[in-house]
């Protein structure tokens, strides 16, 4: 493809401007797509807008493609963690759950992969020690965590409350640890109790029996089982859209609303969010592309639409024209 057939060159970068501000982060081959243009063209056209300072450029690659994005978009660069190493992606997570880390207690291999992350792990000094602080939390908040102890006792927390299997519960989840205990096991919640020491002696026993109780003594916490109501069987359309995502692999943001014909969500697709949007129909029309769209329009998300039914003519036409906006996908 020739240069001049790519249009004006101003405003073909002025379409990147405003596709990557509603989009979000983008690689040169997305671009290329949206704007049917010549891949080598579009690299130049977004290295000049580098150049110009209207765009950055990400640390991390998608294979051999940075990524550019705007000012004020560091955050959505979450929805290429997915292209992180794996040694990089558990550093990430370990960092984004706990907000703040101290780097020597990390294991060698994260604080490497820690200093790899640059888009998203900042090292930063207090109390003579080094930590890391996620892209969401800024040095203040940081400092406060650290000295208010709360990063502590969020991992103790989450140590804690690791899941146990059932029959734990059932023997009475006999511990050396005294203090709170909180179990969770699918479909049974346990309440919080502080845990209380328990003697199988009445007050009438020796006190030789006694004492040699007391040198064997375990903890046992007091719990209360809570069970859930049962859950309602999942239907046909149901069960399919949950085979497609775990197929798909495709990562559930959040869920907006689960109905009978219809099921709508927010997941990542091609390394960024989309609005999930599930149809039991035979046929999708035009009124339901437009209808996507400004459901599309409202979240400021792109579409996946998924469905056993086949798009009409006009259906077809509007998915290929919005086809940045709006993916679709056939159920099996």
């Amino acid at each position: 493809m020739e240069f001049s057939n790519a249009g004006n060159v101003v405003d073909q970068k002025e379409k990147m401007m405003q596709f990557i501000e509603t989009c979000g982060p983008t690689i040169p081959v997305r671009m290329a797509n949206y704007l049917r243009v010549d891949s080598i063209i579009v690299s130049a056209m977004l290295s000049e807008l580098l150049s110009e300072k209207r765009l950055v450029l990400s640390h991390m690659r998608v294979g051999n493609s940075p990524i550019y994005f705007m000012k004020g978009q560091e955050f959505k660069l979450e929805n290429f963690s997915q292209y992180l190493s794996s040694k990089e992606r558990e550093a990430f997570e370990m960092l984004k759950d706990n907000s703040v880390l101290d780097d020597e207690k990390m294991l060698p291999a994260i604080r490497v992969a820690l200093r790899a992350i640059k888009d998203f792990a900042f090292s930063f000094n207090c109390n003579g020690k080094t930590y890391w602080r996620y892209l969401k939390v800024n040095e203040d908040k940081a400092v406060e965590l650290i000295n208010s102890g709360l990063t502590v006792l969020k991992q103790i927390s989450e140590q804690i409350s690791v899941q146990k299997p059932a029959f734990l519960i059932q023997r009475g989840i006999e511990t050396n640890y005294q203090g709170e205990v909180a179990v969770k096991h699918e479909g049974i919640e346990v309440e919080k109790k502080q845990a209380e020491f328990v003697s199988p002696f009445d007050a009438g026993a020796k006190d030789k029996e006694k004492s040699e109780f007391i040198q064997e003594l375990e903890i046992k916490p007091i719990i209360k089982v809570i069970r859930k109501a049962r859950a309602k069987p999942k239907s046909n359309f149901e069960i399919k859209i949950n085979k497609f995502i775990e197929e798909s692999k495709l990562e559930i943001s959040e869920n907006l609303k689960n109905k009978k014909k219809e099921i709508i969500g927010v997941i990542r697709f091609n390394g960024r969010e989309h609005l999930f949007i599930a149809k039991d129909k035979k046929i999708i029309n035009e009124s339901d592309i437009n209808s996507l769209l400004k459901s599309g329009k409202k979240m400021k998300l792109p579409i996946l639409l998924v469905s056993e039914g086949e798009p009409n003519k006009k259906a077809i036409e509007g998915i290929d024209y919005f086809k940045s906006l709006i993916s679709y996908r056939k159920l099996a």
